[in-house]
């Protein structure tokens, strides 16, 4: 049995869409006697009739849904445990995202929720601090927990590239979209629409308009919504300047953040839609924190630099109190000649990585300006000069932290009329 459903009258497209696919999967694996059952209501009803009738008929040996949560929002593994015992199998089509709206935010509420009741952590997306917020003991640890980043480079096959640039992509379109609309409204003097009323619009707009919504995450135009709703925010609040469109050729717009289904193993992280991506670096430090619950996953950004794709995962992470540092005190000045210039008489110099490689920057941009739009050399040209910057931009990346290392250990100093930092070891 094909077992489809959708939460809302309204998306009567998606369960048509659902059948549609399940039937093709059917064929694919050569079952050919089946029956379709398609039903409209939540997943969190216990009382749906046609799926109590398809879990009590004794003819049924085998029941294919697309999601977990279109069978059981809550409880799957222990509806499966039951059917099993009566012979009876599940078949889940894409293991790797829960898509149901509803569901998906409560799994994300839930555990902030309880959380926060238990050592005061703050639900992701509250209007509340998201800084250090000290855990009683005896309450999940003696520490605090964090916001926490780690960065992976992703190394993708070919698949994967079109799925991962298809997930930026349509949050960029997303984004654009929604702001566009908000213009119109500051226009003609209404209030701006939130997140939740652009993604209500969005899901009407995006079934006669958009053909390719369902090759993507919904988690991918639903965070570029809030992202807009806060790039809104903060320019009222006087903060950031007012939000513009979003552009292919620039670099921090080459972003998408997923919620939702997402796992890290041995050289690989789970993403929903896309699958399992290996990553060209180690993975043993977050899942360390992972399998002693001490971190947990809040969100995915994937972006690209150039030719290259990188996944960075928001944790909420519970460090240890800090103990007090002693030592000797040293003041760091931000000089004109040198870098930084300590008080004992020590200069450090910059690389600086602009100007040497200012000679090589110009010769690839000229031979850029000279390659034909739309070409192959000229994408090959874009590239190289794409590689150059990113270097350049890494390099400057990697020294903001370097000084900090080459300072011998030193304690607090308080600044005085000069430009001083407090440096630790």
């Amino acid at each position: 049995m094909l077992y489809a459903r959708v939460s809302s009258a309204d998306r009567k497209d998606d369960l048509q869409r659902q059948g549609q696919r399940l039937q093709a999967f059917a064929l694919e694996q050569g079952w050919t006697d089946f029956d379709v059952v398609a039903e409209i209501g939540s997943g969190l009803n216990g009382k749906r009739k046609k799926r109590l009738r398809a879990l009590r008929d004794p003819r049924v040996s085998r029941i294919v849904v697309e999601h977990r949560d279109r069978l059981a929002g809550f409880g799957f593994e222990m509806v499966e445990a039951a059917l099993a015992a009566a012979g009876k199998r599940v078949v889940v089509v894409e293991e790797g995202e829960v898509a149901d709206d509803l569901v998906r935010d409560l799994l994300e509420i839930l555990p902030s929720a309880c959380g926060r009741l238990e050592c005061g952590a703050w639900a992701p997306h509250s209007k509340a601090p998201v800084g250090p917020e000290p855990c009683p003991a005896g309450a999940g640890g003696d520490g605090m927990r964090v916001m926490q980043g780690f960065r992976f480079e992703l190394d993708p096959n070919g698949e994967q590239r079109v799925a991962l640039a298809k997930h930026v992509g349509a949050a960029r379109f997303a984004y654009n979209w929604g702001l566009s609309r908000c213009l119109e409204a500051l226009e003609q003097g209404l209030p701006l629409p939130s997140a939740a009323q652009l993604h209500k619009a969005w899901n009407i707009w995006k079934r006669e308009n958009a053909s390719w919504w369902v090759e993507v995450s919904k988690c991918a135009p639903q965070e570029a919504f809030r992202d807009l709703e806060r790039a809104f925010r903060n320019w009222r609040q006087g903060r950031a300047g007012r939000p513009r469109f979003k552009r292919k050729k620039s670099l921090d717009d080459n972003k998408a953040r997923l919620t939702g289904s997402i796992r890290v193993t041995p050289r690989h992280v789970q993403l929903p839609r896309i699958g399992r991506v290996r990553t060209k670096e180690r993975t043993d430090k977050l899942m360390e924190l992972l399998q002693a619950k001490r971190a947990r996953i809040l969100s995915a950004t994937i972006s690209r630099e150039a030719d290259r794709w990188f996944v960075s995962l928001t944790c909420e992470v519970e460090h240890p109190d800090p103990s007090p540092r002693n030592g000797d005190v040293v003041g760091v000045d931000l000089g004109l000649m040198s870098f930084l210039v300590l008080s004992d008489g020590t200069r450090i110099e910059a690389p600086k990585p602009l100007s040497r490689g200012m000679r090589l920057l110009k010769r690839r941009s000229k031979q850029l300006s000279r390659k034909q739009k739309g070409s192959n050399n000229h994408r090959k040209a874009s590239l190289r000069l794409a590689r150059l910057h990113r270097r350049i931009r890494n390099i400057r990346r990697d020294w903001s932290a370097v000084p900090r290392h080459r300072i011998p250990p030193r304690r607090w100093r308080k600044p005085s009329r000069r430009l001083w930092w407090r440096i630790f070891p």
